[in-house]
This record gives C-alpha cells, sequence and structure tokens, in this order.
C-alpha cells in the first residue's frame, strides 16, 4: 500500500471515530436531560457552536473543542486534564 493511501485510510478511521465520538456526546448530553444551551453555558461557548460540534458531517471541530463540549456534559475523556497536557504541566 503506497503511502498516500496509508495516510487517506488513517485519515478516514479518524474522522469515523472523531463521528462517533460526537454522537455520543450528544447522546449522552440528551440522556442528562441537558440542552445544547446548558452546554454552551458550561463550556463558555454559543449554542450554535454546540450545535456544529454535535453535527458528525462537520468533522473539522478541533478535538480540543470536542472535549470541552464533552466535559460540559460532564464526561471526563482522559484521566488527566488536557489542559494540563497542553501546557506540559501534566
Amino acid at each position: 500500500m503506497s503511502d498516500d493511501i496509508r495516510k487517506r485510510v488513517t485519515e478516514a478511521r479518524v474522522e469515523e471515530q472523531a463521528a462517533e465520538l460526537l454522537r455520543s456526546v450528544r447522546r449522552i448530553r440528551k440522556g442528562k436531560g441537558l440542552t445544547q444551551t446548558d452546554v454552551a453555558d458550561a463550556v463558555d461557548r454559543h449554542q450554535k457552536t454546540v450545535s456544529r460540534y454535535e453535527n458528525p458531517s462537520d468533522l473539522g471541530t478541533e478535538l480540543r473543542s470536542v472535549v470541552r463540549l464533552a466535559e460540559g456534559c460532564g464526561i471526563r475523556l482522559y484521566p488527566i486534564d488536557l489542559d494540563d497536557v497542553l501546557r506540559g504541566a501534566a
């Protein structure tokens, strides 16, 4: 398999995993009875932004934003704080 094809396959897998994560966050948010506005307030974003994050067809969403959205629903995706990792504190 050429490097170009391998790269495309990897990107497709990452996109599918991101889409599944977004679907899961939406399902959990609804299961907790939270509105998009509730989550937006929790992560200091606009409701329209949360709506865009939850749309799996919009996979341009940054992973960090998806993590924040999950945290707004009370979901901890990582055993450590992502901001600490990005700052080099973890």
